[in-house]
C-alpha cells in the first residue's frame, strides 16, 4: 500500500508544478473585439499637432482632427467602406508581441525630429497603447513588417 500513497503523492505534487509553471497568457487583451483600435502617426517638431489617427469602431473607420483646443477628436462620419477595408489589416494583422508587451515605448517617441506610430485600443474597461520611433533600426523584428505595413496603411488612407 506505501508505494502506491508514495506515487499518488510523487503524481499529485508533479501535476501541480506543472500547473504552475504554464505561462501567462495575454490574448485577452488583444484587440480583436475592442471598443476600439487607434493607429496613428505623430511627426516630430511640428509648429501645430500634426498627429494623423485612424479609429475603427464597430466596422468603420473615423479619420482624426484637431479641434480648438489642440485635442485630438474624430469625425463623427466614417470614412468610406473602401477605406475600412484598407485599414482593417492594421487590426487584424496585429502582432502578439504587442500583447506580451503591453503599453510599451520603442525608441524615444517624439523626443527629436522624428515621427513614431501610435497604437490603442480599449479592451474590457482597460486601454492599451504603444508608441513606436519610426523608422528605427533596433526595432524588434516581431513587428518590423507590422509597423510598415501599417505606415502604408496610413498613407493609404490620408
Amino acid at each position: 500500500m506505501r508505494p502506491i500513497k508514495y506515487a499518488l503523492s510523487i503524481l499529485f505534487i508533479f501535476a501541480i508544478a506543472c500547473s504552475a509553471c504554464r505561462k501567462h497568457n495575454n490574448t485577452n487583451i488583444a484587440p480583436i473585439n475592442a471598443d476600439y483600435f487607434i493607429f496613428g502617426t505623430v511627426g516630430g517638431f511640428c509648429p501645430t499637432v500634426c498627429a494623423k489617427y485612424f479609429k475603427i469602431q464597430g466596422n468603420q473607420v473615423f479619420q482624426s482632427y484637431v479641434d480648438s483646443t489642440d485635442q485630438i477628436k474624430y469625425l463623427s462620419l466614417p470614412m468610406p467602406s473602401d477605406k475600412y477595408a484598407i485599414a482593417l489589416p492594421a487590426l487584424t494583422n496585429f502582432p502578439s508581441w504587442f500583447t506580451m508587451h503591453p503599453n510599451t515605448n520603442i525608441g524615444c517617441s517624439g523626443c527629436a525630429d522624428m515621427s513614431y506610430l501610435h497604437f490603442e485600443y480599449k479592451k474590457n474597461g482597460l486601454v492599451y497603447q504603444w508608441n513606436i520611433d519610426y523608422p528605427y533600426e533596433a526595432m524588434p523584428t516581431e513587428i518590423k513588417s507590422y509597423t510598415d505595413q501599417v505606415y502604408n496603411i496610413i498613407t493609404s488612407l490620408q
